[in-house]
């Protein structure tokens, strides 16, 4: 007779994982991230299950974020099944001086995630000091 024991990756796996494929801007593996039945809460309101979230990610990648942005992590911390991470991004359209997320990971996926972020009009060839 035998078990069988279920691995699931850690909280801290997922964040690295997750921030990882964000900086990759690869929609499949920031999806791989989430639990089928997931929740992302934002400024648009609540988004549940995996189309929608797929949704606004593709919304996220092309208009937060676009190809050519700079994007940096400014600080990443995880407490048990919570993880939190704070970043800052620069677009030509726009910037971002703080973005801020909480995820909540159960059996290896987001279950949950809060985001946070402010979106202001680019500095005009200023220097980004944000």
């Amino acid at each position: 007779m035998y078990t069988t024991e279920l691995c699931y990756l850690s909280t801290k796996e997922v964040l690295r994982h997750h921030v990882q494929a964000l900086d990759d801007r690869d929609l499949g593996g920031i999806l791989l991230d989430y639990a089928p039945d997931a929740s992302l809460m934002a400024g648009v309101g609540l988004i549940c299950g995996m189309e929608a979230i797929r949704a606004y990610y593709e919304a996220w990648l092309n208009e937060i974020v676009p190809a050519g942005s700079d994007w940096l992590v400014i600080n990443q911390c995880v407490e048990r099944d919570v993880a939190h991470v704070a970043w800052k991004a620069y677009a030509p359209t726009h910037r971002v001086p703080m973005g801020s997320e909480t995820l909540v990971v159960r059996n290896g996926k987001i279950e949950t995630h809060t985001m946070c972020i402010c979106v202001l009009p680019p500095l005009n060839g200023a220097v980004w000091l944000c």
